[in-house]
């Protein structure tokens, strides 16, 4: 029996399911070939895509980031959960 019910299977899914999603995340998509056409709508459309895939990748780093924060404080609770369950033994 542990101390704090700390459930070390269903963490580590969760945080695999985070990585796994963070993974599946497409933010390689550079732009799209010009074909001679001139259009500032269309230079425009570019340059916003070429900013939200930009903000995509900042996103998917801070996610990463996020879920290796997660896997620390999941294996300092597990940690946690065996020396309290051996301090009361």
């Amino acid at each position: 029996m542990r101390s704090i019910n700390y459930d070390n299977l269903v963490f580590l899914e969760a945080v695999g399911s985070l990585q796994t999603t963070t993974d599946n995340m497409d933010v390689t998509s550079i732009s799209w070939e010009t074909m001679g056409e001139q259009s500032a709508v269309f230079d425009a459309y570019l340059e916003g895509y070429k900013q939200l895939r930009l903000i995509m990748e900042l996103y998917q780093d801070l996610l990463y980031k996020d879920i290796s924060a997660l896997g620390a404080v999941g294996f300092e609770m597990l940690k946690k959960d065996f020396e309290l369950t051996n301090l009361w033994k």
